[in-house]
């Protein structure tokens, strides 16, 4: 095999690596978009289920959980949040909620698509590799 050959190969391979990794990367984010959706829609329902429990408590005397205190009931739901990956928002967070979420997006990034820009960069040296070889074409 001369070394033409070895180049052009060299040059497809580089950019079908680079452009697995980018669709890979691709494919994750919007994999992890239909995640974050569905952790939108779960907190939505908690939040209605926990409001319409506190509502029942506060409208009816003689509710079953009337006796049970608050913070007991306020414990209970901030772990069927936390079963879900989700934290309960309440006034004493309420200022830490954006920093959360800040830290979960950017370890989904870092994780999701780390490997597959790596895939893509590999993909660039070898077609790096394979252009700069072609200069040494003009004088063989």
């Amino acid at each position: 095999m001369d070394f033409r050959t070895v180049l052009i190969i060299a040059t497809v391979a580089g950019f079908l690596i680079t452009l697995g990794g980018l669709v890979a990367a691709w494919v994750g984010a919007r994999r992890e978009y239909a995640d974050a959706q569905t952790r939108i829609d779960t907190l939505e329902r908690l939040s209605a289920e926990e409001r319409d429990e506190s509502n029942a408590v506060n409208d009816d005397p003689n509710h079953p959980l009337r006796e049970v205190p608050s913070e007991v009931r306020h414990a209970r739901w901030e772990e069927r949040f936390a079963e879900h990956g989700l934290l309960r928002i309440s006034y004493s967070n309420m200022p830490f909620v954006a920093a959360y979420e800040s830290r979960r997006l950017l370890g989904l990034v870092l994780s999701s698509t780390g490997r597959d820009f790596l895939v893509a960069a590999f993909g660039l040296l070898v077609s790096t590799a394979a252009s700069v070889g072609s200069l040494f074409l003009g004088s063989s």
